[in-house]
């Protein structure tokens, strides 16, 4: 039984099977009908139930045992096998068994899909062109079984039937039609009809059908050329149109044909109208009609007659140029006329916007100060002995009084993003106007304004400290008639802010000095706005900040406090900039110190170090010599320290030290006294003498001995300048 279950979208087709047998219990099959057609994506539901059994159970199985493809549920006598969306994959035939105890009972119920549910699709094989072999397939899209397809084109009341070919699986089939389009086919209908002859399915769905025109590309033909008048005499007005058919739409090209016999083109428009004709607008006229597929042409004779009457405008050009805000005048002037009457008209019937003054022969058209709504054509018709003549002539309105501004919506700062505009007041028309943004002479941007309501130009740009001082020029040039103003330009010098950079600090005359000199310390910078400075001196206790001329510090004498690191800080309101040098200040040898090991008087034999200490910059050179007529110099080592191996008594006397660098010297003297070695063993004996005088021990010669032994120690301690005597307990123990 097919009912509907709770959603309207929803069709739920539900196949109850049942199973008949000898004995009480049977299963239930509902609707009885065996074959029953689902399309394809909607849901399904097979139910089986079993009755004449209290607690039954259920199988499902295909009957090629292929995947079930839904899902089993089974509550108490019932089993339901649900598909959520029918395919062609689940096209089998589905097998129930019902199990009561011992009892199997089982049957089958077969499940067929269709799709037919869009409407025709009609292609060509490319546009179609009138006399080309052209292919028409019509296709119907998602269509199974295709068995039961039947495709029909149809065109001027003729059918033709497609063969479809049988697919096992959801196909597009297609029938092609080939035919040779004629210009007369264009917009006529053609349609395609698809059947699905399916015996379930209701017969409004069942068919479906799609109908479109065609669309046929053809020359253009039957061109004809009209005139507005079939007499037209000097001083009328003449119109001239031309009509064609095609597909597509003809491009019209009026040509006149010259003295020489060539033909020059004067308009791109199905209409030409020629305001005041005049005897030189005779002559033979072509329209020739084109589009892509072809061309045809037609021509026509023109004759203008004249006329007795005689009538002038002024200004006697056929366009006037009236500049905005400015006075014009028209003025109408008649001969051959005893008794003429004037009036004027303005073009689509506006109004005249000036006033009219007739006085005599002539009529003048006064516009006090001439506004965009005068810019019309304007036509003074005479009459004259019943006889009308008239005159046309077009006043243009232009403006072009201003110079450009160039505006910057803020300082320019390097790197970050700036606006430029170029303004052009008082402009009119917008379509005559061209604009070019220039920078040093090169172009950076051009605009035109043919569909522009505000006549200016915005040029971004990222500012580069190179930029500052270039010229950008706004140059607005006219493109109007040719009396009317061409150019005007408007210069401007970038301003750009950029934070200091190249920094310089630099120390004259050179970084490193002498003591005494004059310097200059300057720093210097590239920046805008300029850089403001702060001179800084710093060393490890402290860092001094330096009074200065606009970064420039002058020392008149220098000295060594003036040595050390020197920083320049530059900076404005976009940054800043630090740069540092080191001044080396150099100094004559000065605090000079002489030291002598062991003594400054020694025996033959001895060893003599002499050790100069002294400060000094640069590092000095040290020499040493004996202070005699003669001698050489001896240089010291880099240390400073100068030895004298063994000196003999040849090497007393003064010596001279000096200590001399580029910038000064330094000398020092000493002497030296080298004691021979009888002088010793003297000395030695008064000093023994003494010693023992002061103990008094007179003992043994050994004590004797010893205290010889005691007194050469002392004697050697004495001439170092130190001694060191034995505590008289200890010896004696």
């Amino acid at each position: 039984m097919l009912r509907k279950k709770g959603l309207a979208n929803c069709k739920i087709k539900i196949l109850v099977l049942f199973l008949i047998t000898a004995f009480a219990i049977k299963i239930e099959l509902v609707p009885s009908q065996t074959k029953r057609y689902v399309p394809v994506g909607e849901p399904l539901m097979l139910m089986c139930k079993v009755t004449g059994c209290e607690s039954p159970s259920f199988t499902w199985r295909t009957q090629l045992d292929n995947p079930l493809g839904g899902k089993v549920n089974t509550r108490g006598p019932e089993s339901n096998l649900t598909f959520s969306s029918v395919g062609v994959e689940n096209e089998e035939s589905y097998i129930c068994t019902g199990y009561c105890g011992n009892s199997k009972l089982q049957k089958h119920v077969p499940v067929r899909v269709y799709s037919f549910s869009s409407d025709p699709v009609i292609e060509t094989s490319k546009p179609l062109v009138a006399g080309q072999k052209a292919t028409l397939t019509c296709k119907i899209p998602k269509v199974y079984p295709s068995d039961f397809l039947e495709v029909t084109i149809t065109k001027d009341g003729k059918i033709r039937k497609g063969q479809i070919d049988t697919s096992p699986i959801i196909s597009t089939p297609s029938v092609s039609y080939e035919f040779t389009p004629q210009p007369e086919d264009d917009g006529k209908e053609i349609s395609c009809e698809a059947y699905f002859d399916l015996e379930e399915l209701q017969p409004e769905l069942k068919t479906r059908r799609t109908t479109e025109k065609l669309n046929v590309h053809f020359a253009p033909t039957n061109t004809v050329i009209s005139s507005s008048s079939s007499t037209v005499i000097e001083g009328d007005a003449l119109t001239l149109t031309c009509t064609t058919e095609s597909n597509p739409p003809a491009r019209v090209v009026w040509q006149k044909q010259l003295p020489n016999g060539e033909f020059q083109q004067i308009a791109e428009y199905q209409n030409i109208t020629i305001p005041e004709a005049t005897y030189n607008d005779s002559g033979i006229y072509k329209c020739e009609v084109k589009n892509d597929i072809g061309t045809d042409a037609k021509e026509t004779k023109v004759t203008i007659q004249a006329s007795a009457v005689n009538v002038e405008l002024l200004p006697s050009e056929t366009q006037v140029l009236a500049e905005l805000g400015k006075p014009l005048v028209l003025t109408c002037k008649v001969t051959e006329c005893e008794s003429p009457t004037f009036s004027w008209k303005a073009q689509l019937d506006k109004p005249l916007g000036g006033k009219e003054n007739v006085q005599g022969f002539e009529s003048n058209l006064t516009f006090s100060s001439v506004n965009k709504q005068n810019e019309n054509s304007y036509t003074c018709m005479v009459t004259c002995d019943g006889r009308q003549k008239h005159k046309t002539v077009s006043v243009m309105v232009y403006s072009f009084s201003s110079d450009p501004v160039i505006e910057i919506n803020s300082p320019l700062l390097t790197e970050q993003k700036a606006t430029l505009t170029c303004r052009i007041s008082d402009v009119y028309p917008l379509e005559f106007l061209e604009v070019k943004l220039l920078k040093d002479g090169a172009i950076i941007k051009e605009e035109f304004f043919h569909d522009k309501n505000l006549p200016e130009v915005v040029y971004e740009f990222i500012p580069k400290s190179e930029d500052a001082g270039k010229k950008v020029t706004c140059e607005a040039y006219f493109n109007g008639p040719q009396d009317t103003p061409k150019k005007r330009s408007t210069t401007r010098e970038l301003s750009v802010h950029f934070a200091p950079n190249g920094t310089n600090l630099l120390v004259f005359p050179y970084n490193t000095l002498k003591e005494g000199e004059s310097a200059i310390i300057s720093c210097s910078t590239h920046s805008f706005p300029a850089a403001k400075y702060i001179l800084r001196k710093k060393s490890k206790a402290e860092v001094q900040v330096i009074d200065h001329q606009n970064g420039t510090y002058k020392i008149d004498k220098v000295d060594i406090n003036d040595e050390g690191t020197y920083e320049c800080e530059a900076s404005n309101d976009v940054g800043t900039e630090k740069r540092n040098t080191t001044v080396l200040v150099q100094v004559p040898p000065r605090n000079t110190t002489v030291s002598i090991y062991p003594s400054n008087e020694v025996t033959e034999g001895e060893t003599v170090t002499i050790t100069c200490k002294t400060y000094s910059k640069p590092p000095p050179k040290i020499t040493f010599k004996k202070v005699e007529p003669g001698s050489g110099r001896i240089t010291c080592f880099e240390n400073g320290t100068f030895i004298l191996y063994e000196v003999t008594q040849n090497d007393t006397g003064k010596y001279e030290i000096e200590v001399i660098n580029d910038i000064g010297n330094e000398t020092e003297l000493i002497d030296i006294h080298v004691l021979g070695k009888h002088n010793n063993l003297f000395s030695f004996s008064i000093l023994l003498i003494d010693y023992i005088a002061s103990s008094f021990i007179v003992a043994t010669l050994g004590i004797v001995s010893s205290a010889i032994y005691i007194g050469y120690k002392v004697w050697q301690r004495k001439l170092s300048g130190t001694y060191n005597l034995v505590d008289p307990s200890t010896a004696a123990k």
